[in-house]
């Protein structure tokens, strides 16, 4: 056994004393470590606690908000259906719709073509120039 690769347990050996009082200081300072981390422990401990509390009442509040958008995708599902369902009629309406439109389009273009030509006189106008056998134009 090479004794120059551990000094240290040599120097122990060498003087039981010191070895004696570097063990208990040792030991002093395992109670202390142990001692602080009961109080670790506790701290943590109740940290936790608080955080569990916490996260069930979010757990809690998180669950009603579910269900409350639940209810609500229900209804508006219905109403999807309730308009999927009518949506037949609308289309057909529509259809009657546009052709009344095509039909009335067509009405109109009727009646302009009927109309007088706006630069052109009245037939009163020509009424009262066959009658009085010209045009009225003088300021008498």
């Amino acid at each position: 056994m090479d004794d120059s690769n551990q000094p240290g347990l040599i120097d122990a050996l060498r003087n039981p004393l010191a070895l004696s009082r570097r063990t208990l200081q040792d030991l002093e300072a395992l109670g202390d470590a142990a001692r602080g981390l009961a109080d670790f422990q506790r701290a943590v401990l109740d940290r936790l606690d608080g955080l569990s509390a916490d996260v069930r009442k979010m757990g809690d509040e998180l669950n009603g908000s579910v269900e409350d958008l639940k209810k609500d995708f229900e209804r508006i599902d219905r109403r999807v259906t309730d308009l999927q369902a009518g949506l037949p009629e609308v289309t057909r309406d529509l259809g009657e719709t546009k052709k009344l439109a095509a039909q009335i389009r067509t009405d109109i273009r009727d009646v302009v073509e009927h109309l007088p030509d706006p630069d052109s006189r009245g037939s009163i106008a020509k009424a009262r120039d066959a009658i009085t056998g010209g045009d009225e134009d003088e300021d008498s």
